[in-house]
């Protein structure tokens, strides 16, 4: 029995994020893992989101890291929201949202992280209707994950489950998408210094 050909197979979004996850966590196993533990006297780290640039997702993140204590560190950065949501869970339309990323992050257990981060947004959404909506906006993301460290290499790389909502928006649209949960993968590459 052949196997059918690479054009033939149905290239969707879905199944390209999925791959994406599988290589990278493959090539980040291959390397020695190492434990939190052993990196426990880094006091600051900086990382780049790598998968959510990519369509359909089109957001920027940069967080950088510093130790509170013994497996918890503060995260600020910036984010920017750059795409365009369809269905009907959402308002549709084009936005574009820019940032401030403050939160938390803590390793319960080995490279095991949890995290929470608060988006304080400034939206401008272009919705289908016509109109334009602006303001400001609060929303909720909560990650878990496992950090890959390359040997004794400060480099890492994150793979993380993300569940996000809108909790709060100074401008009212058609549909009151507030709590409406978002279930998203997300891969970050990061430094400790």
């Amino acid at each position: 029995m052949r196997a059918p050909a690479i054009s033939r197979i149905p290239v969707r979004p879905g199944g390209i994020v999925r791959a994406a996850l599988i290589l990278a966590a493959a090539a980040a196993s291959q390397a020695h893992a190492g434990d939190y533990a052993d990196r426990a006297d880094r006091r600051l780290g900086v990382e780049v989101n790598v998968l959510w640039p990519l369509p359909p997702f089109s957001t920027y993140e940069i967080k950088f890291r510093g130790k509170l204590g013994h497996g918890v560190e503060a995260v600020i950065g910036y984010g920017r929201q750059a795409w365009t949501y369809k269905g009907k869970r959402h308002n549709q339309g084009e936005i574009d949202s820019h940032a401030l990323l403050i939160g938390a992050r803590a390793y319960p257990v080995g490279n095991v992280s949890v995290e929470y981060t608060a988006w304080l947004c400034k939206d401008v959404f272009h919705h289908v209707n016509g109109r334009t909506y602006s303001g400001y906006a609060y929303a909720n993301e909560f990650y878990l994950g496992y950090a890959y460290y390359f040997g004794q290499s400060p480099i890492y790389v994150l793979p993380q489950w993300n569940a996000g909502f809108y909790s709060w928006k100074s401008y009212e649209m058609p549909l009151n998408d507030d709590y409406v949960f978002d279930f998203l993968p997300k891969l970050s590459v990061g430094a400790d210094f």
